[in-house]
């Protein structure tokens, strides 16, 4: 079923080998999305047949195109290499998609990695779907080409997005 409960031959593998990862890892936190929710109590099932310390569960809100609309890989690029042979850089990128999850005031939008993961908050998460805004990730984008590399780091950039996607 679409959960992924059941496979063709009616098998809890995917739930199952999921959870096991989550174990073998030492999870202690799984973040999934809004549509996940209602699994969760067969994922604490597992866990408490296999005696195995339970993370703690948060669930995030889908995320939406400019119209509201879900965002789908059917329906929309969502990959990280379809930005990438665009020439998006990958701190601009992972900048852009961790300003869903933050609260930040005005003019603090230019983040790193490091900057990100300490403003999260996970009691503090926003219950509407973030919008997937390309034009924001245009700006962005250009903010840390003109800001953050220097002449010579642009050249080398360029250069290696130029080789990887001729």
């Amino acid at each position: 079923n679409r959960e992924g409960w059941n496979k063709g031959d009616g098998m809890p593998t995917y739930v199952m080998a999921d959870r096991s990862d989550e174990h073998r890892m030492e999870f202690t936190h799984v973040a999934g999305g809004e549509e996940w929710l209602a699994s969760v109590p067969k994922h604490i099932l597992l866990y408490r047949y296999f005696e195995w310390e339970q993370p703690v569960f948060m669930h995030l809100s889908l995320m939406r195109n400019a119209d509201k609309s879900k965002l789908s890989k059917r329906k929309n690029p969502t990959s990280i290499s379809y930005y990438s042979a665009l020439g998006y850089l990958p701190e601009a990128l992972m900048n852009f998609l961790g300003l869903f999850f933050i609260q930040i005031a005005e003019g603090e939008e230019m983040l790193t990695m490091d900057e990100l993961i300490e403003k999260f908050d996970p009691d503090n998460l926003s219950k509407a779907g973030a919008i997937f805004d390309i034009q924001k990730l245009d700006w962005l984008n250009g903010r840390w080409l003109r800001e953050k590399l220097s002449p010579d780091e642009f050249i080398a950039r360029v250069l290696e997005w130029a080789m990887e996607n001729s």
